[in-house]
């Protein structure tokens, strides 16, 4: 493989990046119960770096929220790979391909079956979206993180209002402390969530 070519833009490629782009930005805009699975493959650099830090560590809201741009390299190397495997397949054929390169079909096929055995068991098993008060250990460990801010802003994977979407402007922290334990203000929600000092 020829990396300096692999790697060189086109037109081709940048339409792709800026369609997968479109397409991640759109899941946080339709939120549905099982979205989450686009988001994570299109915005794994981002669920990456956030599952190595210690929860102990606080990260301001700024940077959590410029984390997306870290996919752009990686939205770009995926248009880059599709149009290396459609050129490649267009020059000598699927059995040709696979013959030649068979490193990265067997990469394929196991990319594929991650991507299934994720959304399978997505599908099959989603406690917290029948469990309010997992959904609200999960949001509170984000709402910590945050410096216990804005706990209307911290979705959580939980249909707090029952219209079997989850949408951030009903779906969030602040009104599933409210409606299942309580509470009324910040002070309560941070002694929910066991934030420093409560």
């Amino acid at each position: 493989m020829n990396w300096k070519e692999f790697l060189k833009p086109d037109w081709r490629k940048l339409i792709i990046t800026i369609i997968i782009g479109f397409i991640g930005f759109l899941s946080y805009i339709i939120m549905t119960r099982y979205i989450h699975i686009i988001q994570l493959i299109l915005f794994l650099p981002i669920f990456f770096i956030v599952s190595i830090i210690p929860e102990e560590i606080f990260i301001p809201l700024f940077i959590l929220n410029s984390l997306w741009l870290l996919s752009i390299p990686y939205w770009y190397l995926i248009s880059c790979f599709m149009i290396w495997i459609y050129n490649e397949k267009k020059k000598v054929g699927w059995k040709e391909f696979i013959k030649k390169h068979k490193f990265v079909s067997i990469s394929i096929i196991l990319v594929f079956s991650f991507i299934f055995y994720i959304f399978f068991n997505s599908f099959f098993y989603t406690p917290c979206e029948t469990n309010p008060d997992c959904a609200r250990v999960e949001a509170c460990k984000t709402f910590k993180q945050n410096n216990c801010i804005n706990p209307n802003l911290i979705q959580v994977d939980y249909d707090v209002n029952g219209d079997d979407v989850i949408n951030i402007t009903y779906d969030n922290l602040q009104n599933i402390a409210k409606n299942y334990y309580g509470c009324e203000n910040l002070d309560c929600i941070k002694r929910l969530c066991g934030c420093l000092g409560y």
